[in-house]
């Protein structure tokens, strides 16, 4: 299954806040998926960060995305946070591929970041994620945000489009195929090993990014 670490996290999800050091790498999600090398794009190693509201599968999102990665040949890490009281407040998941091994997660400056929520939102400010003016990483928010006027921001209706649950899939997918990172056939065999309730659902996520 998922080893789960509570080891502290080197430098990313520390932050003003105590929180339990989560640290995953992939494991029951992508069991049983046959890694096919041809399907993964990406030869760098990258990162998104998603930042939400707790009990909206941002955690799963990032999981599934990982289980995605594996299945394209790629090495997946994901670490998550989210208050004491489970269920409220904010939930953040930084998902780190690779085409090799994964020796650091603490980068300095993350490909992406996606916010989902005001919670979301005010915890990624609170620990200094919004990139500086003129920086290279990508910023998406929901529509329905407010977004800090003095970045560039790209809006998606994500809650709109894909349902306060499978916001995080929906913008976690949209955002990969659009980097190009790995083709399609490896989202779908990651949702494939998925139980069938879950399955549905997210496989419902995935037929609208296309």
């Amino acid at each position: 299954g998922i080893s789960r670490s509570d080891r502290p996290r080197p430098a990313f999800l520390s932050g003003p806040r105590p929180a339990g050091a989560v640290e995953t790498r992939a494991g029951q999600e992508s069991e049983g998926i046959i890694p096919v090398p041809e399907w993964g794009r990406l030869q760098r190693t990258a990162q998104i960060i998603l930042a939400g509201r707790a009990g909206e599968r941002v955690q799963s999102a990032a999981l599934l995305g990982a289980a995605a990665a594996c299945a394209a040949g790629l090495q997946a890490v994901v670490r998550t946070d989210n208050p004491v009281t489970q269920g409220t407040g904010f939930s953040l998941a930084e998902l780190t591929v690779a085409p090799g091994a994964i020796d650091c997660v603490a980068l300095a400056n993350p490909d992406l970041l996606i916010v989902l929520s005001p919670e979301g939102a005010r915890e990624a400010e609170a620990r200094g994620l919004l990139p500086p003016p003129g920086a290279a990483r990508r910023l998406c928010f929901d529509a329905e945000l407010e977004a800090p006027l003095a970045l560039p921001v790209e809006r998606a209706d994500l809650r709109k489009r894909f349902g306060a649950k499978g916001a995080a899939f929906g913008g976690l997918v949209s955002e990969i195929d659009r980097a190009g990172w790995w083709v399609r056939e490896a989202w779908e065999a990651a949702v494939g090993r998925l139980p069938a309730a879950r399955q549905a659902e997210a496989a419902a996520v995935l037929d609208k990014t296309q």
